[in-house]
């Protein structure tokens, strides 16, 4: 973990076999930030089985509502992980963590070097921090932001 120099996390639904992201979270040495994506996606344009999936993780698992009212774009969320990786990029710091396959892939589409700490073992329950999540959550089970400071914490 000496090698990392930000963490990522990413929540969110499948449908149709798209993943689509509902809330960012990025951390460094320097600052941290959470984001609600606005996927522009309406729960109506789903198929019975995908509003059936989207329904249990909002009830049961990361408590994020499918739609938001405000939020940000994907391309605005795109920069802001770009600069905090590049702001705390250096000659021992140069890995992005991250914990899961989204994660993994957002990193890998923006051309950033990454650690994936999901094929390393980590868990939810092995990084959670006991922190409340953010405001996003209806369910306050799993939290990006949360989940970012324990990766951090478990260097």
């Amino acid at each position: 973990m000496d090698y990392c120099c930000c963490y990522i996390d990413v929540q969110g639904f499948y449908a149709n076999n798209v993943f689509y992201p509902r809330e960012y979270a990025v951390l460094s040495d320097h600052g941290a930030s959470v984001f609600s994506v606005d996927h522009e996606l309406k729960m109506d344009q789903l198929s019975a089985n995908d509003q059936r999936h989207v329904l249990y993780l909002t009830r049961r698992h990361h408590g994020l509502p499918f739609e938001v009212g405000k939020g940000a774009k994907i391309q605005s969320i795109n920069d802001i992980i770009i600069a905090f990786y590049e702001c705390n990029l250096d000659d021992d710091h140069f890995l992005a963590a991250c914990k899961s396959k989204e994660a993994e892939d957002k990193l890998r589409a923006l051309g950033i070097p990454r650690l994936n700490l999901g094929k390393l073992g980590a868990t939810w329950s092995g990084i959670k921090t006991r922190f409340e999540p953010c405001s996003l959550h209806v369910n306050p089970e799993k939290c990006s932001i949360d989940a970012v400071i324990g990766m951090k914490k478990s260097r």
